[in-house]
């Protein structure tokens, strides 16, 4: 029977997850003394995510993310299983997406968000800023508030492990059109760059949570240590 490379690789990540194990990078050659190194962000901070290409992680809902780019401080991630559905982040904030229904790119029309943002990651909880977005939804134009706060620093036990000190962030967003509102309610931990549980309500919908089951993400050693983690 002849195996592709494409489907040789395939079985390669399919045996890597299921014996628990990860590798940073997994879609360059199979010879380890032959692989490159993997694409990483460029950060100014070691608050802010270092994300690889190949970075992957998994949820007990059944979202999965996986970065498929880096360029720069700019990282693309893409749904696994929706080819079509993916989010492009600046740090932890949003520059533009597509879940599926329509292309939606942000625009920042307040403040500093990133550097706000940066310096939330290092402050003491109770920490808060807030500033206003907007972008197209079709023919309407979306303006929104979003403040951000660090609740607390706290030590989780979900299924992907235990993790000493996440940081609870919490996100509010508030229309400046109508009377929708959101929120989600992040613990995120800067080693692995994401959020290990995550509680949510947007608009009328019910709440809703999911938490991290799996991870292959770039351990950044070096960055550890300067953020003292």
């Amino acid at each position: 029977m002849k195996i592709t490379m494409q489907r040789l690789s395939m079985l390669v990540m399919m045996i890597t997850l299921g014996m628990g194990g990860c590798k940073p990078y997994i879609f360059g050659p199979l010879h380890p003394s032959e692989e490159p190194a993997p694409v990483c962000t460029v950060s100014e901070s070691c608050a802010q995510p270092k994300w690889c290409q190949g970075d992957l992680w998994i949820y007990d809902d059944g979202y999965q993310l996986r970065v498929n780019e880096v360029v720069g401080d700019l990282t693309t991630f893409s749904l696994i299983g929706k080819s079509d559905q993916w989010v492009r982040r600046r740090g932890l904030l949003r520059e533009s997406s597509n879940l599926g229904d329509m292309e939606r790119r942000m625009v920042y029309r307040t403040g500093q968000p990133l550097e706000s943002l940066r310096d939330l990651l290092q402050s003491k909880p109770g920490t808060a800023f807030s500033f206003h977005q907007e972008y197209r939804a079709g023919e309407q134009m979306i303006r929104q508030k979003v403040q951000v706060r660090l609740d607390a620093r706290e030590q989780i036990t979900v299924p992907a492990g235990k993790f000493d000190d996440a940081l609870v962030l919490t996100w509010t967003t508030e229309s400046l059109t109508s009377a929708w509102t959101s929120l989600e309610r992040w613990w995120y931990v800067p080693e692995i760059g994401h959020y290990v549980r995550l509680e949510y309500k947007y608009g009328s919908g019910p709440f809703g949570s999911r938490v991290l089951i799996r991870h292959c993400a770039h351990d950044d050693k070096v960055c550890q240590k300067i953020y003292g983690r």
